[in-house]
């Protein structure tokens, strides 16, 4: 269901990627900084930009045998009774990695910093079901993967702009933690050369299924 952002609101993009029995989340935060024109924008194209931009540069780092299942956007704020999230499946597709999956709880890192020091402004994104032919012999990923995840973490670090009809406006990626709470925006992203562990995703836990 569409709603309406206004200036200064900032929304939750919540990610979802799958392997059999297994679902993987990754979430980030943007705000909208900035308006041409009017006083809120509607959230149908921001969904659809964000949506195709994660299906994009999460993929080629996916494994064939793992899904890009969708994405859901909820307003966080100003505060109030938020509206329904917003949800898309429009850009459902495998993974283009090889066929073959590392052990689900085998993520690759991508850390995110803020000009706020210390664990506060600092967050992470697991990035989830990576293939086996990017495990090098040494058990770290391989030049090429990590090469890929990078654009993955230029695109979680910069803004963006998104024009419909008469206004232009520009989101600004940030840690939030909701309520009264000030977004810290992102300035920086690095991709890190080792795999990271998000034990939610294994093999042997509970199952966790898509929302939606």
């Amino acid at each position: 269901m569409a709603y309406s952002i206004p200036i200064g609101g900032i929304v939750r993009h919540t990610v979802y990627t799958t392997i059999p029995g297994q679902a993987a989340t990754n979430t980030r935060k943007w705000q909208l900084f900035n308006l041409s024109t009017g006083t809120d924008f509607l959230s149908t194209p921001v969904l659809n930009f964000l949506d195709t931009s994660w299906s994009t540069f999460l993929t080629p780092n996916m494994s064939s045998d793992a899904l890009y299942y969708g994405s859901m956007m909820y307003l966080m704020n100003p505060i109030g009774p938020p509206p329904r999230p917003e949800t898309t499946v429009v850009n459902q597709m495998a993974g283009s990695a090889g066929a073959g999956l590392l052990p689900g709880q085998t993520s690759g890192l991508i850390s995110l910093y803020t000009s706020t020091l210390g664990k506060i402004g600092q967050g992470r994104v697991y990035v989830p079901f990576p293939c086996p032919d990017d495990n090098a012999a040494d058990g770290t990923p391989t030049a090429g993967y990590v090469t890929r995840l990078a654009d993955l973490s230029v695109f979680l670090s910069e803004d963006f702009t998104l024009t419909v009809g008469a206004q232009t406006a520009t989101f600004k990626p940030c840690l939030y933690r909701g309520g009264t709470d000030a977004p810290r925006f992102i300035i920086n992203a690095t991709n890190n050369d080792a795999w990271a562990t998000q034990r939610r995703r294994g093999s042997y836990g509970r199952l966790n299924k898509a929302p939606f």
